[in-house]
């Protein structure tokens, strides 16, 4: 069977340039509207290979078809052709090697026909793989090698080798239906070239592991027959001379599965059995003779096209042109969940005016826009998406349109704090891109809502947060369960007091006001007395508010009495703190919980504690306690035993988790452990480790308050010469002059030798 349409399409034309030179610099060819400067980044193997190139459309390129004319740097034609195009993907073509030089400039006109590639050109394009995603039949791969104008599904692109599976080494001459990172059926076809140095009748053998593969050779189509059952046993003898032969395969599958992994093999006359895998044993079939019918057809014997980058697109009018790459730059994906990913798009600006102007928009996201020549958007992965770039200056505007499937090809952890950076940032982007009444988040499905809270994380000033809160708070709660509300009321409340106090006063009376219940309001009101305590330094204030919940039971009640103890404690007032956080933590051991309409026992405690004597006082009895209930007791002190190991094991864990950046899951810990044991911030290292949270989220005020307290507290301790050099970290991060903070490492040190006995 003679394959003709190739031939006859090509007859429309292969654009040689229409000058025989151009001057450097200068517009070579008038009707040009556009040109592109073109790097040449790989050479081909064979001269006649040329480069292949893909330049994009979109709305940029002139048509009803393209037209190629390309120079080298010294002004010389160089032949050139296209082989497909379409508006989507843009034009697919392959020019001539210049004789020297690292760039050429390629123009393109428009004319009723396209100046197509032909095999009389003398060019050999080599090996480039054509894909139409979908499609099954034998016909549809058949037809692919009909160039010019395309489906606007197709793809191309120069792809000699693909990674396999065949004695450790690329294949060569290979298609799959994934090679465009889509997976599913699509019809495929190859346009290469190979060498024959080893000329006579050679055994050419298609293998495919799924889907079906056909061959023509010269455009002839091979008709293959069962020679045996090794492996490239199914194939058919052809004659070859020496030198350059045109090869084009075509894959496809009629039941719409998978296509290839699938191969062109072959066996040279000379080809030695060792290259076939050796002989075979007596105890094999056909033994005696080679293991395989068929070897891998080498990469010196497939001709290979050079390659080329696009680095600068200059229109002929002097305006801006619309184009742009995109890459995959982070993957969320979780079990059960679309894939997201993380795009960042770049506009091509070389060429362009200095003050273009570029905006973005996303598909059909009800008006989103970004501005600026660099973007990121979050997609759903393994699903095509459309971008629209529009440039404008001086009164000039150009806009291109293209796809894309997004695929997941950039491996991420939300364990790394940039990963998780990146991800709010670009939320805090797609959010602002939408207009004031527009909804941002109404096509935020279920994988978008688990990711955002994933990389939530405790900050100082977060800027996603406060834009959430104070401009689309109304959307986002319209989606929200009760307790994502409260984590995003929470975090914006911290992030909001490190620079605004008062503000965030105001923003927790809004939260408490529209509490779903009054655990909730209850809530909101140690927050405020949080506030009140560490950054406005309004004690009596915070006592206020922290008092009428002492009484209420439950959870509320018994963080009650810790913030109180908080609050005793920066009011220098050790032993009030000290029997708060002990009649708290008195419950949480023996598992009690919180005692109905219970007040803090103050009295119960005889004299001043210091903290190193804390250990060996004993907790008050309680009326009717048997030996067991008594701290003395042996079975107390293994209940001891079992606490200092876990604030232990607290310690080490909350360490671990800032020193990876993992801010909110420390928070958390802290939190946990601040609730069955709020003596450790007396007894133990509580203090130290939130004073290094603190310290890694640049709160350095709240830090500074927690850690002065401790300081004028203790008389000696192993924790003191730690939380006096945060303390120095804390007067140098909130700038205070440098001889008061040298001032104070001077006292410290005097200190610290004098606790010590030195």
């Amino acid at each position: 069977m003679q394959l003709t349409r190739m031939a006859g399409i090509g007859m429309m034309g292969l654009c040689l340039a229409c000058a025989a030179r151009a001057e450097s610099g200068e517009w070579a060819v008038k009707k040009a509207p556009v040109r592109f400067l073109i790097g040449l980044t790989g050479a081909p193997s064979h001269a006649s290979a040329g480069y292949f190139i893909t330049i994009p459309d979109g709305g940029i390129l002139p048509g009803p078809a393209p037209v190629t004319q390309v120079f080298d740097e010294e002004g010389n034609a160089l032949k050139s052709g296209i082989l497909w195009y379409n508006h989507a993907t843009g034009a697919g073509l392959v020019f001539e090697s210049p004789a020297k030089g690292k760039q050429v400039t390629l123009y393109v006109t428009g004319a009723e026909k396209a100046g197509l590639w032909t095999p009389e050109s003398g060019l050999t394009p080599s090996a480039i793989l054509c894909a139409r995603p979908g499609a099954a039949s034998r016909d549809e791969a058949l037809h692919l090698n009909d160039l010019g104008l395309v489906a606007a599904q197709v793809q191309y692109r120069n792809q000699g080798k693909i990674a396999g599976n065949w004695g450790g080494e690329a294949i060569t001459l290979a298609m799959t239906d994934n090679s465009f990172g889509r997976s599913g059926s699509s019809a495929l076809y190859m346009l290469a070239y190979v060498d024959v140095s080893d000329p006579g009748s050679t055994w050419v053998a298609p293998i495919s592991r799924a889907g079906q593969m056909e061959v023509a050779i010269d455009g002839q189509l091979v008709h293959t027959f069962k020679l045996n059952e090794k492996r490239g046993g199914v194939g058919s003898h052809v004659a070859l001379t020496a030198g350059l032969h045109r090869v084009e395969l075509y894959g496809y599958n009629t039941t719409r599965g998978d296509v290839g992994p699938m191969m062109l093999t072959w066996r040279t006359p000379k080809t030695p059995p060792g290259e076939l895998g050796g002989k075979r044993s007596g105890d094999l079939r056909y033994s005696g003779t080679p293991m395989f019918e068929s070897r891998q057809v080498k990469p010196g014997e497939v001709v290979e096209s050079g390659r080329g980058e696009i680095r600068e697109i200059q229109s002929r009018d002097g305006g801006p042109v619309a184009w742009f790459t995109v890459d995959c730059v982070n993957t969320f994906w979780f079990g059960g969940e679309d894939p997201l990913l993380q795009y960042t798009l770049r506009a091509g600006t070389k060429g362009n005016p200095a003050a273009t102007r570029y905006t973005w928009r996303f598909g059909s996201m009800s008006g989103a826009e970004v501005a600026g020549d660099r973007a990121t958007w979050l997609f759903t992965g393994n699903a095509d998406q459309w971008v629209t770039l529009a440039a404008e200056a001086e009164g000039k505007r150009s806009e291109a349109t293209a796809p894309f499937l997004a695929v997941a090809n950039a491996p991420s952890s939300v364990n790394n704090p940039a990963t998780r950076a990146a991800f709010r940032q670009t939320s805090l982007g797609m959010l602002m891109a939408y207009p004031e009444k527009a909804d941002p988040v109404a096509q935020w499905g279920s994988a978008m809502w688990n990711n955002f809270f994933r990389v939530l994380d405790i900050q100082a000033g977060d800027p996603l947060l406060d834009y959430i809160v104070t401009n689309r708070w109304e959307a986002f709660t319209r989606k929200l369960d009760t307790d994502r509300k409260a984590l995003l009321e929470d975090l914006f409340l911290f992030s909001r007091a490190t620079r605004d106090p008062a503000s965030a006063l105001e923003w927790a009376a809004r939260f408490s006001q529209a509490a779903p219940n009054p655990g909730r309001a209850a809530e909101l009101q140690l927050k405020r007395a949080e506030i009140l305590m560490y950054y406005l330094g309004d004690l009596k204030a915070a006592r206020e508010g922290i008092t009428p919940l002492l009484s209420v039971d439950g959870e509320i009640g018994e963080w009650a009495r810790i913030r109180m103890g908080d609050l005793e404690f920066l009011s220098r007032r050790l032993n009030e703190a000290t029997q708060y956080f002990g009649d708290v933590q008195g419950r949480s051991r023996h598992g009690t919980g919180a005692e109905t309409s219970r007040k803090p026992r103050l009295k119960e405690w005889s004299g001043p504690v210091k903290l190193t004597e804390f250990a060996r006082q004993k907790a008050p009895r309680k009326a009717g306690s048997t030996a067991k209930e008594d701290p003395g007791s042996p079975a107390d002190v293994a209940d001891w035993k079992l606490g200092a190991i876990r604030d232990v094991a607290m310690s080490e864990t909350v360490a671990t988790l800032i020193d990876q950046g993992l801010y909110l899951e420390a928070m958390r810990s802290l939190r946990e452990w601040e609730r069955v044991s709020p003596l450790s911030k007396i007894t133990g290292d509580f203090l130290l480790r939130e004073g290094k949270l603190y310290l890694a989220l640049k709160d350095f005020k709240r830090a500074r308050v927690l850690l002065g307290a401790y300081c004028d507290q203790v008389d000696t301790s192993n924790f003191l010469p730690e939380a006096l050099r945060m303390v120095a970290a804390c007067m140098r991060g909130m700038n205070e002059p440098e001889t008061e903070v040298a001032k104070f490492e001077k006292e410290s040190g005097k200190r610290i030798k004098s606790g010590s006995g030195e």
